[in-house]
């Protein structure tokens, strides 16, 4: 306890702050306001994640139950029922990789998914989908994000005649995302 008050000390005798009486230097109305502004901000935060809360609960309750996905085919409106009652982990490792490896997605789609904005946007993860083996490096040094986790899977997926990773980086909030894009391509 000695040594963090005697840090502390230490670290207050190293400068002193400066302060600045910023209602004396932009005037009293004008502060005012400024906290108005906050405080309106901070309560339209509360109501704006209360009603993405009720969101959430409702794409819940729904996913609970059979999922029916129009997609067009062929001039025709095709339904095609998704549930699947796979941890998120097994579901990527089996159906995304037996859809990627039946060579269906089009080499754009492939491009797009070792992209980490394309899959942010289509599937609410932080890595890309998809990485594609380099054999003149070491494959678990591949595997790895630039701080060293692991963050693809052991496993590769062969597509197009090209070996890729699989992200491993997949979680329940993307389940939804995951679904819809496995019911538009399978």
């Amino acid at each position: 306890m000695e040594k963090k008050i005697k840090c502390l000390e230490n670290y207050e005798a190293w400068s002193r702050p400066t302060k600045i009486d910023f209602e004396s230097k932009v005037g009293r109305d004008i502060w005012e306001e400024h906290w108005e502004n906050c405080e309106r901000l901070h309560k339209m935060m509360v109501r704006s994640q209360r009603l993405s809360d009720k969101i959430k609960q409702s794409i819940t309750n729904e996913m609970d139950t059979t999922r029916m996905v129009n997609v067009p085919k062929l001039e025709q409106r095709k339904v095609i029922t998704v549930k699947s009652n796979k941890k998120i982990g097994v579901l990527v490792q089996t159906t995304l990789k037996e859809i990627l490896e039946s060579n269906t997605i089009s080499p754009t789609v492939i491009d797009l998914l070792q992209t980490e904005k394309y899959s942010k946007e289509t599937f609410n993860i932080n890595f890309p989908v998809l990485k594609e083996v380099d054999r003149s490096r070491n494959m678990d040094e591949q595997k790895k994000d630039s701080r060293g986790y692991i963050r693809y899977y052991k496993s590769t997926v062969k597509i197009q005649g090209k070996t890729y990773f699989l992200s491993s980086q997949w979680y329940d909030f993307s389940r939804t995302h995951l679904e819809r894009w496995i019911a538009k391509n399978s």
